[in-house]
């Protein structure tokens, strides 16, 4: 009986061990590999009887933000939120007549 009891003990240690390696090795390789989540509200607006949204996406820590306005066809990025459209992401869109 003494010998069952010694190899419980060390298969204990050794999965201990194991378990405790493993967290050690898991949790900083998860903790330093999470990136900020932007945040983004959206306001939608109906101009000429067409729909459109203008998204304002922002980095959590408020460091980076940009907005887009969205149309049918297209998307336009005011990078430096001045109210002018920077480029032209997707599509193509004709600002003339507005």
């Amino acid at each position: 009986m003494g010998k069952t009891n010694l190899k419980d003990s060390q298969r204990q240690k050794v999965f201990a061990l194991l378990v405790g390696g493993i967290l050690i090795a898991i949790v900083p390789y998860g903790c330093a590999h999470q990136k900020p989540q932007p945040n983004a509200t959206h306001y939608r607006f109906s101009f000429n009887d067409e729909t459109y949204r203008i998204r304002s996406i922002s980095s959590e820590d408020k460091t980076e933000a940009y907005n887009e306005l969205v149309g049918g066809s297209f998307v336009a990025v005011d990078f430096d939120q001045d109210r002018i459209v920077d480029q032209i992401m997707l599509g193509v869109v004709s600002l003339t007549g507005c």
